[in-house]
Parts: C-alpha cells; structure tokens; sequence
C-alpha cells in the first residue's frame, strides 16, 4: 500500500493525548454498566429545568412574525 496504514493511524496518540482520553473511556465503560449517578442526578436537573421552562412559560412570548404580544386565553 502507499501511504501510512490504518494501524499506524489508528496508534497514532501521543503519552498525553492517550492519558487524556482513557478515564473518559473508563467512565464510559463505568456508567454504561452503572449509571445511576448519572440518572439520579439528570433526572433532579431535569425536573428543575422543567419547573424553570414553566415559570418562563408565563411570561407573554412575541409573536416573530407580527411583533406583538398575543392577545391573552381566557
């Protein structure tokens, strides 16, 4: 073949770049086996997030196109 081989390639990680990257791969491996810390945890940000988008779901929204309020539901 001519150039370099997918191997070479594929090995090509420098001490730092491979130091870098294996405990992402670790805590990959960890929470794909094990993820409720990360569950727990999403689930009380999602419940947040989701109190928050209401309280901002009050506030009157423009309309883009006109640029003016809706008029409010009864």
């Amino acid at each position: 073949g001519h150039g370099a081989s997918s191997r070479d390639a594929m090995t090509d990680l420098t001490a730092a770049e491979a130091l870098a990257v294996a405990p992402l791969l670790v805590a990959s491996f960890f929470f794909g086996f094990y993820p409720a810390p990360i569950s727990d945890r999403a689930g009380r940000v999602a419940e947040e997030l989701g109190a928050a988008a209401r309280v901002h779901s009050l506030t009157v929204p423009l309309d883009a196109k006109t640029a003016t309020a809706p008029a409010p539901r009864p």
